[in-house]
């Protein structure tokens, strides 16, 4: 392969981390059109409108934002961080988990709450 250096690859970081970027670079309009259905200005729109942050929990990410889709019909709903997608993946994209699972977290979070009230008045 033209340019492709395997020692050099497994010994230089930073010849590692450039030809990372250009695999990306050039591999990123293919799969955002071919998988998601989207062009590169697109997804460009998408994250300015988002300014960058992840919808759900509205934090700017130290890497590329996920497209969120709908595994059913295809359709790209939105971008999210790694933490906000994968939970969302875990719930298998029901609100109706994902609502038990809110549940679950306030009631524990108020438990835990009048506890550490209780332990402070006593």
């Amino acid at each position: 392969m033209a340019g492709w250096n395997k020692k050099r690859y497994a010994e230089d970081p930073e010849y590692r981390r450039k030809r990372k970027e250009d695999a990306r670079r050039h591999r990123f309009p293919s799969v955002l059109k071919r998988v998601y259905g989207i062009s590169v200005e697109e997804h460009a729109a998408m994250v300015a409108q988002q300014n960058g942050r992840c919808a759900i929990c509205e934090r700017k990410p130290d890497h590329t934002l996920c497209i969120d889709h709908c595994h059913k019909t295809g359709k790209v709903r939105a971008l999210l961080c790694r933490k906000c997608n994968t939970g969302l993946g875990c719930y298998d994209d029901d609100p109706a988990f994902a609502r038990k699972a809110a549940a679950y977290l306030e009631y524990w979070k108020r438990r835990h709450l009048n506890q550490d009230e209780m332990e402070t008045t006593t």
